[in-house]
């Protein structure tokens, strides 16, 4: 969708009928400098200015499945925007824009008005069910697992093994790789999963893999010296 079919995506149903039923916000927006940036397109002023809650009916829209950030949404809502971006490219600054705010937040707003009907589908059907592509999903909460074992979760798991003597304290810190093979090996024996939280929160049950690893899978490296081999 380009600029000129931006009149053709207009229905004569008002905007709020239109969007009945769909979780979300309502949106009013003013530029930020004031009135000598009243001519710019108005879905940069969504971008960039200011914005406020408003009334059903008004000129924006936040639809509640296509927002996340570090205190809200989830790997669910951040699968969403992804996708969102990539099927409805066509009609970003057209009809849609992404607004960034602090504290890691990303929320797609809808010119109302102006919704064509195939992301209006989108959008009926996330209230049946909140996700659109499960392929994207899989490939965020894959993003985050990654980030929650880099950030911390290796240290906790090493530091835990080494309060139970199932490792050395005297142990050089594996080679993550190494350790993740032993991680890996433990999570299954166990049945512990990834827990994926509300904002950006990816979490395990350390103790619950530890309870999980078995002797035979430390590397004799890393084992205390009465019981190695």
């Amino acid at each position: 969708m380009n600029t000129n079919d931006f009149d053709a995506a207009m229905t004569e149903a008002g905007a709020a009928e239109r969007l009945q039923g769909i979780k979300g916000k309502w949106i009013n927006a003013r530029a930020y400098y004031g009135e000598e940036h009243v001519g710019r397109p108005r879905l940069d002023v969504v971008r960039r200015g200011y914005v406020d809650l408003a009334e059903p009916g008004a000129e924006f829209f936040a639809p509640h499945y296509l927002s996340y950030g570090d205190y809200h949404g989830s790997s669910v809502t951040e699968a969403n925007v992804r996708t969102w971006r990539e099927r409805f490219a066509d009609g970003d600054q057209v009809w849609w824009t992404e607004r960034s705010e602090a504290h890691g937040t990303h929320l797609i707003i809808i010119t109302a008005s102006a919704i064509p009907d195939a992301a209006l589908d989108v959008l009926r059907e996330l209230e049946d069910y909140p996700i659109i592509d499960e392929n994207e999903l899989s490939e965020v909460e894959q993003e985050r697992e990654d980030a929650a074992w880099s950030n911390w979760v290796w240290r906790d798991y090493w530091k835990a093994l080494e309060k139970a003597g199932i490792v050395s304290e005297d142990a050089e810190h594996p080679e993550r790789s190494a350790l993740w093979a032993v991680f890996s090996a433990a999570m299954d024996r166990s049945n512990t999963y990834w827990s994926h939280e509300a904002g950006d929160v990816c979490t395990i049950d350390v103790a619950r893999v530890v309870a999980g690893t078995e002797a035979s899978d430390i590397p004799e490296a890393w084992r205390p010296v009465e019981v190695a081999s």
